[in-house]
Order: C-alpha cells, then sequence, then structure tokens
C-alpha cells in the first residue's frame, strides 16, 4: 500500500505481502486486531482496462465510506488500485494489486484493508 506525499513529493510505502500465503496469515488474524463495528461500503470505478493475451492491466479508482452504529457516514479513505491481472482457464486472477492512497489521514481501522 503506498501514498503519495505531496510535502516531500514522493510515494511512501507501509504495507506490502509478497505472497498469497502471508496474505492469508494476515487476514487470519484481522478478527483479532479490529475492534471497529462501522459498516464500510466500497465504490469501485474502473479507468482502463488493457488486455493483452493472457494478461491484462488494469486502473480503478475507489472510495471508501464508513457508517457507524449509530448511522453517521462519512468519507473515509479515496485512491486508485492498479492491478496485474493473469487469464487461466477462463478466470481472471490477481497477480499484483498496488494501492494508492490519495487520502493520508486515516482513522479508526486503518490497518483493515482497502
Amino acid at each position: 500500500m503506498r501514498a503519495q506525499s505531496s510535502e516531500i513529493k514522493a510515494g511512501m510505502q507501509w504495507f506490502c505481502l509478497d505472497n498469497r500465503e502471508a496474505l492469508k496469515s494476515w487476514m487470519e488474524e484481522v478478527p483479532t486486531h479490529v475492534r471497529d463495528v462501522a459498516q464500510r461500503l466500497h465504490i469501485v470505478s474502473p479507468i482502463t482496462i488493457d488486455v493483452r493475451g493472457e494478461q491484462a492491466q488494469s486502473l480503478s479508482s475507489f472510495s471508501l465510506f464508513r457508517t457507524t452504529l449509530d448511522g453517521e457516514t462519512r468519507l473515509y479513505a479515496v485512491g486508485q488500485y492498479e492491478d496485474h491481472l493473469l487469464e487461466r482457464n477462463g478466470h481472471w486472477r490477481f497477480l499484483k494489486r498496488t494501492v494508492k492512497l490519495h487520502t493520508r489521514v486515516l482513522d479508526t481501522g486503518s490497518h483493515v484493508p482497502f
């Protein structure tokens, strides 16, 4: 996961998993760490998709809204996904996803994956 800092004019990376087993292990631990019970609404809009044979690259924008138990909804984070995909046996699989956050100040639950 990366964010762009306008102050230092550079990207900052603070989360990276390089294989499926590491991601699975990390996701299994989420329930023991997440105490935020708010609902989330994740809206994804594809911008471009470039398919070349069995591989594809896509760029999508996302908005993530958070609604608390008392019904208050606020925009939580916005950014873009840069995805690299591979088609095998009629199914597309993610090879790599880079999350580029435009939001740099995160609130409760910021360790939950985007």
